[in-house]
Protein backbone atom coordinates (compact mmCIF):
# COMPACT_ATOMS: atom_id res chain seq x y z
CA UNK A 1 0.00 0.00 0.00
CA UNK A 2 3.22 2.39 0.68
CA UNK A 3 4.26 1.90 -2.49
CA UNK A 4 1.11 2.85 -4.19
CA UNK A 5 0.89 5.84 -1.77
CA UNK A 6 4.40 6.65 -3.35
CA UNK A 7 4.14 5.39 -6.95
CA UNK A 8 0.47 7.43 -7.10
CA UNK A 9 0.10 5.10 -9.85
CA UNK A 10 -3.51 4.07 -8.30
CA UNK A 11 -6.16 6.54 -6.77
CA UNK A 12 -6.18 5.55 -3.09
CA UNK A 13 -9.42 5.96 -2.67
CA UNK A 14 -10.81 3.37 -4.77
CA UNK A 15 -8.21 0.61 -3.71
CA UNK A 16 -9.81 -1.55 -1.12
CA UNK A 17 -7.72 -3.66 0.82
CA UNK A 18 -8.90 -7.47 0.19
CA UNK A 19 -8.49 -10.23 3.59
CA UNK A 20 -6.54 -13.07 2.36
CA UNK A 21 -4.80 -16.06 3.56
CA UNK A 22 -2.47 -17.82 1.68
CA UNK A 23 -1.24 -21.65 1.68
CA UNK A 24 1.65 -22.91 -0.05
CA UNK A 25 1.05 -26.09 -2.73
CA UNK A 26 3.94 -26.55 -4.36
CA UNK A 27 7.36 -24.69 -5.20
CA UNK A 28 5.21 -22.38 -7.24
CA UNK A 29 1.53 -22.73 -6.54
CA UNK A 30 -0.09 -21.30 -3.35
CA UNK A 31 -3.60 -21.43 -2.90
CA UNK A 32 -5.11 -18.17 -2.13
CA UNK A 33 -8.36 -17.67 -0.41
CA UNK A 34 -9.91 -13.82 -0.68
CA UNK A 35 -13.11 -12.99 1.71
CA UNK A 36 -15.67 -12.25 -0.86
CA UNK A 37 -14.10 -13.48 -3.67
CA UNK A 38 -13.38 -16.85 -3.03
CA UNK A 39 -10.42 -19.26 -3.43
CA UNK A 40 -7.72 -19.12 -5.85
CA UNK A 41 -4.62 -20.78 -7.05
CA UNK A 42 -1.66 -18.47 -7.43
CA UNK A 43 1.83 -19.11 -9.17
CA UNK A 44 4.22 -16.45 -9.56
CA UNK A 45 7.13 -15.81 -11.43
CA UNK A 46 10.10 -13.06 -11.75
CA UNK A 47 10.46 -11.18 -14.60
CA UNK A 48 13.74 -9.87 -14.41
CA UNK A 49 13.64 -7.18 -17.16
CA UNK A 50 10.81 -5.57 -15.66
CA UNK A 51 11.23 -5.88 -12.55
CA UNK A 52 8.22 -7.62 -11.77
CA UNK A 53 7.01 -10.56 -10.28
CA UNK A 54 3.48 -12.17 -11.84
CA UNK A 55 1.32 -13.74 -10.11
CA UNK A 56 -1.68 -15.59 -11.39
CA UNK A 57 -4.98 -16.42 -10.24
CA UNK A 58 -6.71 -19.60 -11.23
CA UNK A 59 -10.17 -19.68 -9.31
CA UNK A 60 -10.47 -23.42 -8.13
CA UNK A 61 -14.18 -23.69 -9.10
CA UNK A 62 -13.00 -25.34 -12.44
CA UNK A 63 -10.63 -27.75 -10.96
CA UNK A 64 -12.64 -28.40 -8.51
CA UNK A 65 -15.48 -29.66 -10.83
CA UNK A 66 -12.81 -31.37 -12.84
CA UNK A 67 -11.72 -33.50 -9.68
CA UNK A 68 -14.96 -34.36 -9.04
CA UNK A 69 -15.45 -35.20 -12.67
CA UNK A 70 -12.60 -37.26 -12.29
CA UNK A 71 -13.50 -38.47 -8.77
CA UNK A 72 -16.81 -39.47 -9.64
CA UNK A 73 -15.38 -41.19 -12.99
CA UNK A 74 -12.92 -43.03 -10.46
CA UNK A 75 -15.49 -43.87 -8.62
CA UNK A 76 -17.75 -45.00 -11.33
CA UNK A 77 -15.07 -46.83 -12.59
CA UNK A 78 -14.38 -48.51 -9.39
CA UNK A 79 -17.89 -49.53 -9.18
CA UNK A 80 -18.20 -51.11 -13.01
CA UNK A 81 -14.63 -52.63 -11.66
CA UNK A 82 -16.36 -54.30 -8.84
CA UNK A 83 -19.13 -55.41 -10.75
CA UNK A 84 -17.34 -56.99 -13.19
CA UNK A 85 -15.31 -58.90 -10.19
CA UNK A 86 -19.08 -59.18 -8.57
CA UNK A 87 -19.80 -61.32 -11.83
CA UNK A 88 -16.68 -63.06 -12.39
CA UNK A 89 -16.74 -64.14 -8.76
CA UNK A 90 -20.34 -65.15 -9.00
CA UNK A 91 -20.20 -66.57 -12.27
CA UNK A 92 -17.03 -68.63 -10.85
CA UNK A 93 -19.04 -69.79 -7.58
CA UNK A 94 -21.80 -70.32 -9.84
CA UNK A 95 -19.10 -72.59 -12.20
CA UNK A 96 -18.06 -73.99 -8.86
CA UNK A 97 -21.31 -74.92 -8.06
CA UNK A 98 -21.90 -76.72 -11.52
CA UNK A 99 -18.87 -78.13 -11.56
CA UNK A 100 -19.69 -79.69 -8.46
CA UNK A 101 -22.81 -80.79 -9.32
CA UNK A 102 -21.27 -82.24 -12.31
CA UNK A 103 -18.73 -84.23 -10.40
CA UNK A 104 -21.60 -85.52 -7.80
CA UNK A 105 -24.09 -86.86 -11.00
CA UNK A 106 -20.66 -88.25 -12.56
CA UNK A 107 -20.18 -90.27 -9.12
CA UNK A 108 -23.82 -90.98 -9.29
CA UNK A 109 -23.80 -92.08 -12.75
CA UNK A 110 -20.69 -94.13 -12.41
CA UNK A 111 -22.17 -95.65 -9.49
CA UNK A 112 -25.21 -96.24 -11.37
CA UNK A 113 -22.91 -97.79 -14.39
CA UNK A 114 -21.40 -100.02 -11.75
CA UNK A 115 -24.89 -101.35 -10.06
CA UNK A 116 -26.36 -101.65 -13.75
CA UNK A 117 -23.26 -103.10 -15.51
CA UNK A 118 -23.18 -105.62 -12.37
CA UNK A 119 -27.18 -105.90 -13.13
CA UNK A 120 -26.40 -106.60 -16.70
CA UNK A 121 -23.18 -109.20 -15.83
CA UNK A 122 -25.48 -111.33 -13.54
CA UNK A 123 -28.34 -111.36 -16.15
CA UNK A 124 -25.91 -112.39 -18.97
CA UNK A 125 -25.21 -115.17 -17.39
CA UNK A 126 -28.09 -115.81 -16.29
CA UNK A 127 -28.88 -115.92 -20.22
CA UNK A 128 -25.93 -117.65 -20.74
CA UNK A 129 -26.86 -120.44 -18.93
CA UNK A 130 -30.65 -120.29 -19.52
CA UNK A 131 -28.74 -120.35 -23.45
CA UNK A 132 -26.73 -123.06 -22.61
CA UNK A 133 -29.96 -125.17 -20.96
CA UNK A 134 -32.25 -124.41 -23.96
CA UNK A 135 -29.24 -126.00 -26.25
CA UNK A 136 -28.82 -128.77 -24.11
CA UNK A 137 -32.99 -128.99 -24.16
CA UNK A 138 -33.04 -128.52 -27.74
CA UNK A 139 -30.47 -131.10 -28.00
CA UNK A 140 -32.44 -133.65 -26.21
CA UNK A 141 -35.26 -132.74 -28.22
CA UNK A 142 -34.09 -133.72 -30.90
CA UNK A 143 -32.51 -136.66 -30.06
CA UNK A 144 -35.36 -137.72 -28.46
CA UNK A 145 -37.61 -136.64 -31.65
CA UNK A 146 -34.94 -138.64 -33.60
CA UNK A 147 -35.68 -141.40 -31.57
CA UNK A 148 -39.27 -140.96 -32.21
CA UNK A 149 -38.73 -140.79 -35.70
CA UNK A 150 -37.18 -143.81 -35.48
CA UNK A 151 -40.15 -145.93 -33.79
CA UNK A 152 -42.63 -144.44 -35.75
CA UNK A 153 -40.57 -145.82 -38.84
CA UNK A 154 -40.37 -149.31 -37.24
CA UNK A 155 -43.80 -148.84 -36.13
CA UNK A 156 -44.39 -148.12 -39.57
CA UNK A 157 -42.70 -151.14 -40.98
CA UNK A 158 -44.67 -153.47 -38.11
CA UNK A 159 -48.25 -152.53 -39.42
CA UNK A 160 -46.58 -153.05 -42.86
CA UNK A 161 -45.43 -156.22 -41.90
CA UNK A 162 -48.06 -158.77 -42.94
CA UNK A 163 -48.64 -157.05 -46.03
CA UNK A 164 -44.67 -157.32 -47.02
CA UNK A 165 -44.53 -160.86 -46.09
CA UNK A 166 -47.12 -161.57 -48.75
CA UNK A 167 -45.55 -159.57 -50.93
CA UNK A 168 -42.24 -161.66 -50.16
CA UNK A 169 -44.08 -164.91 -50.34
CA UNK A 170 -45.55 -164.55 -53.39
CA UNK A 171 -42.08 -164.41 -55.57
CA UNK A 172 -40.74 -167.52 -53.26
CA UNK A 173 -43.67 -169.34 -54.14
CA UNK A 174 -42.91 -168.41 -57.35
CA UNK A 175 -38.82 -169.44 -57.20
CA UNK A 176 -39.96 -172.11 -55.58
CA UNK A 177 -42.33 -173.38 -58.59
CA UNK A 178 -39.77 -172.06 -61.24
CA UNK A 179 -37.40 -174.29 -59.78
CA UNK A 180 -39.00 -177.24 -59.36
CA UNK A 181 -39.95 -176.75 -63.07
CA UNK A 182 -36.75 -176.02 -64.18
CA UNK A 183 -35.03 -179.45 -62.46
CA UNK A 184 -38.30 -181.35 -64.67
CA UNK A 185 -37.42 -179.13 -67.82
CA UNK A 186 -33.66 -180.30 -67.31
CA UNK A 187 -34.61 -184.10 -66.88
CA UNK A 188 -36.72 -184.33 -69.66
CA UNK A 189 -34.00 -182.54 -71.63
CA UNK A 190 -36.12 -179.18 -71.98
CA UNK A 191 -32.99 -176.74 -71.69
CA UNK A 192 -34.46 -173.30 -73.20
CA UNK A 193 -38.03 -173.99 -70.81
CA UNK A 194 -35.02 -174.42 -68.01
CA UNK A 195 -33.84 -171.17 -69.22
CA UNK A 196 -36.35 -169.27 -68.99
CA UNK A 197 -37.60 -170.46 -65.38
CA UNK A 198 -33.85 -169.46 -64.23
CA UNK A 199 -34.77 -166.37 -65.82
CA UNK A 200 -38.04 -165.98 -64.20
CA UNK A 201 -36.29 -166.99 -60.87
CA UNK A 202 -33.38 -164.18 -61.38
CA UNK A 203 -36.03 -161.40 -62.40
CA UNK A 204 -37.86 -162.29 -59.02
CA UNK A 205 -34.82 -162.34 -56.92
CA UNK A 206 -34.12 -158.65 -58.19
CA UNK A 207 -38.09 -158.22 -57.03
CA UNK A 208 -37.43 -158.75 -53.74
CA UNK A 209 -33.71 -157.51 -53.32
CA UNK A 210 -35.06 -154.19 -54.63
CA UNK A 211 -38.19 -154.62 -51.77
CA UNK A 212 -35.33 -155.32 -48.96
CA UNK A 213 -33.19 -151.82 -50.40
CA UNK A 214 -36.01 -149.71 -50.09
CA UNK A 215 -36.86 -151.78 -46.64
CA UNK A 216 -33.14 -151.17 -45.53
CA UNK A 217 -33.36 -147.74 -46.69
CA UNK A 218 -36.37 -146.41 -44.89
CA UNK A 219 -35.16 -148.17 -41.67
CA UNK A 220 -31.68 -146.50 -41.39
CA UNK A 221 -31.21 -143.87 -38.83
CA UNK A 222 -31.64 -140.32 -40.84
CA UNK A 223 -28.49 -137.89 -41.15
CA UNK A 224 -28.82 -135.00 -39.73
CA UNK A 225 -27.64 -132.98 -43.07
CA UNK A 226 -30.07 -130.89 -44.53
CA UNK A 227 -29.88 -129.78 -48.62
CA UNK A 228 -31.29 -130.59 -52.24
CA UNK A 229 -33.30 -133.66 -52.06
CA UNK A 230 -34.94 -134.93 -55.70
CA UNK A 231 -38.37 -135.10 -55.02
CA UNK A 232 -39.57 -137.79 -57.57
CA UNK A 233 -36.63 -139.85 -56.79
CA UNK A 234 -38.32 -140.05 -52.63
CA UNK A 235 -41.87 -140.24 -54.18
CA UNK A 236 -40.93 -143.35 -56.11
CA UNK A 237 -39.16 -144.85 -52.62
CA UNK A 238 -42.54 -144.22 -50.46
CA UNK A 239 -44.71 -145.57 -53.64
CA UNK A 240 -42.50 -148.64 -53.15
CA UNK A 241 -42.57 -148.71 -49.69
CA UNK A 242 -46.18 -149.12 -49.65
CA UNK A 243 -46.82 -150.91 -52.57
CA UNK A 244 -47.47 -153.87 -50.33
CA UNK A 245 -49.85 -151.92 -48.21
CA UNK A 246 -52.12 -150.38 -51.03
CA UNK A 247 -52.81 -153.83 -52.28
CA UNK A 248 -54.11 -154.86 -49.67
CA UNK A 249 -56.10 -152.00 -48.87
CA UNK A 250 -56.71 -152.19 -52.63
CA UNK A 251 -56.30 -148.40 -52.93
CA UNK A 252 -55.67 -146.65 -55.88
CA UNK A 253 -52.70 -144.13 -55.68
CA UNK A 254 -53.46 -140.56 -58.51
CA UNK A 255 -49.40 -139.63 -59.29
CA UNK A 256 -48.13 -138.21 -62.07
CA UNK A 257 -44.07 -138.09 -61.71
CA UNK A 258 -42.96 -134.58 -63.21
CA UNK A 259 -40.96 -134.71 -66.45
CA UNK A 260 -38.08 -133.27 -64.70
CA UNK A 261 -36.76 -133.90 -61.48
CA UNK A 262 -37.40 -131.40 -58.65
CA UNK A 263 -35.12 -130.73 -56.47
CA UNK A 264 -36.43 -129.18 -52.30
CA UNK A 265 -34.78 -128.46 -49.53
CA UNK A 266 -35.11 -131.47 -46.66
CA UNK A 267 -33.70 -134.78 -45.77
CA UNK A 268 -34.10 -138.08 -48.08
CA UNK A 269 -35.14 -140.54 -45.33
CA UNK A 270 -36.79 -138.11 -43.32
CA UNK A 271 -39.05 -136.49 -46.06
CA UNK A 272 -39.64 -140.17 -46.89
CA UNK A 273 -40.82 -140.76 -42.96
CA UNK A 274 -43.34 -137.71 -43.35
CA UNK A 275 -44.71 -139.01 -46.77
CA UNK A 276 -45.10 -142.99 -45.95
CA UNK A 277 -46.88 -141.26 -42.53
CA UNK A 278 -49.05 -139.28 -44.95
CA UNK A 279 -50.07 -142.08 -47.53
CA UNK A 280 -50.70 -144.98 -44.18
CA UNK A 281 -53.09 -142.15 -42.62
CA UNK A 282 -55.38 -141.34 -46.11
CA UNK A 283 -55.41 -145.33 -45.99
CA UNK A 284 -56.57 -145.68 -42.34
CA UNK A 285 -59.11 -142.62 -42.91
CA UNK A 286 -60.75 -144.87 -45.71
CA UNK A 287 -60.40 -147.89 -43.92
CA UNK A 288 -64.36 -148.28 -44.42
CA UNK A 289 -64.10 -147.95 -47.89
CA UNK A 290 -63.89 -150.99 -50.81
CA UNK A 291 -61.90 -148.73 -53.04
CA UNK A 292 -60.08 -146.08 -51.17
CA UNK A 293 -58.32 -143.30 -53.72
CA UNK A 294 -55.01 -141.38 -53.45
CA UNK A 295 -54.06 -138.37 -55.08
CA UNK A 296 -50.64 -136.76 -54.61
CA UNK A 297 -50.30 -133.59 -56.99
CA UNK A 298 -47.44 -131.41 -56.95
CA UNK A 299 -47.38 -127.47 -57.25
CA UNK A 300 -44.96 -124.84 -57.73
CA UNK A 301 -45.64 -121.50 -56.15
CA UNK A 302 -42.85 -119.19 -56.64
CA UNK A 303 -39.45 -120.52 -54.72
CA UNK A 304 -41.67 -122.94 -53.01
CA UNK A 305 -42.49 -126.59 -53.99
CA UNK A 306 -46.06 -128.19 -52.50
CA UNK A 307 -46.53 -131.66 -52.10
CA UNK A 308 -50.16 -132.56 -51.63
CA UNK A 309 -52.07 -135.78 -50.43
CA UNK A 310 -55.52 -136.13 -50.43
CA UNK A 311 -57.79 -138.84 -49.29
CA UNK A 312 -61.61 -139.07 -50.03
CA UNK A 313 -62.32 -140.66 -46.61
CA UNK A 314 -64.99 -137.98 -44.07
CA UNK A 315 -62.72 -135.43 -43.88
CA UNK A 316 -61.05 -133.61 -40.62
CA UNK A 317 -63.83 -131.70 -38.06
CA UNK A 318 -63.05 -128.06 -36.79
CA UNK A 319 -61.47 -129.82 -33.57
CA UNK A 320 -59.30 -132.01 -35.08
CA UNK A 321 -57.58 -129.06 -37.17
CA UNK A 322 -57.01 -126.99 -34.60
CA UNK A 323 -54.81 -129.97 -32.93
CA UNK A 324 -54.21 -132.06 -35.36
CA UNK A 325 -50.23 -131.66 -34.87
CA UNK A 326 -49.91 -131.74 -31.09
CA UNK A 327 -48.69 -134.69 -29.30
CA UNK A 328 -50.38 -137.78 -28.40
CA UNK A 329 -53.45 -136.29 -30.49
CA UNK A 330 -55.05 -138.93 -32.95
CA UNK A 331 -58.46 -139.61 -34.73
CA UNK A 332 -57.82 -143.00 -34.58
CA UNK A 333 -59.71 -145.79 -33.09
CA UNK A 334 -57.53 -146.85 -29.76
CA UNK A 335 -55.26 -149.11 -30.24
CA UNK A 336 -53.84 -147.75 -33.47
CA UNK A 337 -51.78 -145.03 -33.17
CA UNK A 338 -50.14 -142.89 -30.50
CA UNK A 339 -50.83 -139.70 -32.28
CA UNK A 340 -47.62 -139.17 -32.35
CA UNK A 341 -47.37 -139.23 -35.88
CA UNK A 342 -48.63 -135.83 -37.35
CA UNK A 343 -46.70 -134.47 -34.63
CA UNK A 344 -43.23 -135.70 -35.60
CA UNK A 345 -43.82 -134.85 -39.55
CA UNK A 346 -44.86 -131.91 -38.59
CA UNK A 347 -41.39 -130.90 -36.89
CA UNK A 348 -39.70 -133.12 -39.62
CA UNK A 349 -40.82 -130.43 -42.05
CA UNK A 350 -40.10 -127.45 -40.22
CA UNK A 351 -36.55 -128.50 -39.62
CA UNK A 352 -36.54 -128.37 -43.42
CA UNK A 353 -37.62 -124.82 -43.07
CA UNK A 354 -40.83 -125.60 -44.48
CA UNK A 355 -43.99 -126.41 -43.03
CA UNK A 356 -47.08 -129.30 -43.23
CA UNK A 357 -50.46 -127.89 -42.99
CA UNK A 358 -54.22 -129.51 -43.45
CA UNK A 359 -57.36 -128.34 -44.83
CA UNK A 360 -60.75 -130.63 -45.74
CA UNK A 361 -60.98 -130.58 -50.07
CA UNK A 362 -64.73 -129.19 -51.09
CA UNK A 363 -65.58 -132.01 -52.94
CA UNK A 364 -64.85 -134.38 -49.59
CA UNK A 365 -61.36 -135.71 -47.82
CA UNK A 366 -58.49 -134.12 -46.25
CA UNK A 367 -55.73 -132.55 -47.90
CA UNK A 368 -52.51 -132.58 -46.14
CA UNK A 369 -49.87 -130.07 -47.41
CA UNK A 370 -45.91 -130.31 -47.42
CA UNK A 371 -44.43 -126.49 -48.05
CA UNK A 372 -40.94 -126.80 -48.74
CA UNK A 373 -38.28 -124.65 -50.49
CA UNK A 374 -36.77 -125.09 -54.16
CA UNK A 375 -33.31 -125.88 -53.78
CA UNK A 376 -30.81 -123.52 -56.00
CA UNK A 377 -30.04 -124.64 -59.88
CA UNK A 378 -26.23 -124.99 -58.71
CA UNK A 379 -26.86 -127.26 -55.80
CA UNK A 380 -29.33 -129.48 -57.27
CA UNK A 381 -26.72 -130.22 -60.22
CA UNK A 382 -24.45 -130.91 -57.53
CA UNK A 383 -26.43 -133.17 -56.30
CA UNK A 384 -27.83 -135.08 -58.80
CA UNK A 385 -24.41 -135.40 -60.42
CA UNK A 386 -23.54 -137.31 -57.51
Amino acid sequence: MTQIETTRQYPLDRIVLLDSETRHLSDRLDLTTIDGAGAFVTSSRWIPGAGWTVTILEPTGPARAQALAVLALLVLLILFVGVIAGLFIQRRARLVERLEQIRLHRELLEKRVIERTADLNQANTQLIHEIEDRKATEHRLRKTQNELVQAGKLAALGHMSAALSHEFNQPLAAVKAYAENAVTFLDRGRADDARKNVTLISQMADRMASISKHLRNFARRPQEQIGPVPLGAVLEDVLSLMDAKLKVGKAQVSYTRPETEIMVIGGRVRLQQVLVNLLSNALDAMEQQAAPRIEITLQAEGERQLICVRDHGAGLSEAALAQLFDPFFTTKSPGKGLGLGLSISYNIVRDFGGNLMAHNHPDGGAVFTVDLALAEIDAAHKVAAQ
